[in-house]
């Protein structure tokens, strides 16, 4: 018998436009003499002594429309036929929000006021003194490049002020609000089950997972008038004084869906500035050292398709031998990126400086900013599906390809 990892694997796209759906079957199977059988729900593959059945679910099959066969590499078969999705299929799963995911930040902070657990192990993130009387959105992250147009430097004989860097920071009870992370006073954070190291990294003593980072403080402020800049995805915001009425919920833990949240800010970020490429830039940030010399990286993202329905095949066969092919809907994305700091001695195969300056020199392309531990879950996020991909499929005009599950929004 076959191992699991030498199995035949099914992968296909399905184009709602053409109601096509793409399919690639991958098996060392296919240098010997192989049949293809495409029946209205499964598709078979065999050969004189193996075979396999890939089940699919939600969409009918037209085997006579089975068309441009073609093989790659001897182990990948590239097909293409005709289907019919499901009646209770919904081809566009995610339903657009009302009002942006900062906006919805805001009213569950103020709603909740102190009312925030680390998203792992529910392990108090605020005082219970902590009460913040104003909770604020930030500008978008190039807000900065206007401030001479807005402000009047060192106004009330401020001799440095927030503006005049670039930063907007809050005061003892305030929080103010971005799209991927919140700062508050550090004076606020509870000691007891958060532990801020000496490097910056805000970590959860309880689980040790890493939920944020200090923001270096201004000249002749105290420790505890620093900022901790918390991000989005690690945070769980939610009444949870009575918990226990909820125990089995707090005990299974609520671990963060990072294909979710980044898909679900893409999403934002397309759907606001009108635009399916962008620039991602990340710049490490610390309790010491000046801010320009801190290494960068940068990422150039393109979305292909917001909405695009991917079948894979599951890597263990059921009971009966067959092999049951599922249903993710996915944004489709190519991307390349350079890496700063420890990483940027790797090869430069990724982005050059002429690529990011067209990039930047394009007024529709938009930028924004990720907090440095972020950037890099996106870009692991994005190396692992990338590897999930057949291999034909994995590279395309000098981008790596890869995807992103989106988020079903009720």
């Amino acid at each position: 018998m076959d191992s699991v990892h030498n199995f035949p694997k099914f992968f296909a796209t399905w184009s709602s436009s053409s109601n096509i759906l793409n399919c690639i079957l991958e098996s060392n199977w296919l240098d010997q003499r192989v049949d293809v059988t495409v029946e209205p729900e499964h598709v078979i593959i065999s050969s004189s002594q193996n075979g396999c059945k890939f089940l699919l679910r939600g969409i009918t099959l037209l085997p006579d429309t089975c068309r441009g066969l073609k093989m790659l590499n001897t182990e990948e078969l590239h097909f293409s036929m005709k289907g019919n999705l499901s009646v209770d299929d919904d081809v566009f799963p995610m339903k657009r929000k009302k009002c942006s995911s900062q906006t919805e930040t805001v009213d569950t902070i103020q709603r909740l006021q102190n009312k925030w657990y680390c998203g792992v192990c529910k392990q108090k993130i605020l005082t219970d003194r902590c009460i913040l009387s104003r909770v604020l959105p930030l500008p978008s992250e190039n807000w900065s490049e206007f401030a001479d147009m807005w402000f009047c430097h060192n106004h009330g004989n401020q001799e440095e002020s927030s503006q005049k860097q670039g930063r907007l920071l809050p005061k003892a009870k305030e929080c103010f609000v971005g799209e991927t992370y919140v700062l508050v006073a550090r004076r606020h954070v509870n000691n007891v089950g958060i532990k801020v190291t000496k490097s910056g990294t805000v970590i959860c003593r309880r689980c040790g997972r890493q939920i944020g980072e200090a923001i270096e403080s201004e000249n002749g402020l105290s420790k505890e008038d620093s900022i901790i800049k918390f991000f989005l995805h690690t945070l769980l915001m939610k009444d949870l004084a009575y918990a226990d009425l909820i125990k089995s919920e707090i005990s299974n833990g609520h671990r963060v869906d990072l294909n979710g949240f980044f898909s679900g800010l893409l999403q934002e970020q397309s759907d606001t500035y009108a635009s399916f490429r962008f620039i991602i830039e990340s710049q490490c940030d610390g309790l010491s050292g000046n801010v320009q010399d801190r290494p960068s990286s940068t990422c150039l993202l393109w979305m292909l398709d917001s909405m695009v329905q991917m079948y894979r095949s599951s890597s263990v066969p059921d009971s009966d031998g067959n092999i049951q092919v599922t249903k993710t809907d996915v944004t489709k994305i190519m991307f390349k990126c350079q890496l700063g700091g420890l990483c940027a001695n790797r090869s430069p195969d990724y982005v050059t400086k002429s690529v990011i300056s067209l990039w930047k020199k394009d007024n529709t392309v938009h930028g924004f900013r990720l907090p440095h531990p972020v950037f890099l879950q996106l870009i692991n996020l994005l190396l692992q599906n990338c590897k999930t991909l057949p291999a034909s499929q994995r590279y395309l005009n000098g981008f790596h390809m890869s995807f992103i599950e989106n988020s079903k929004v009720s």
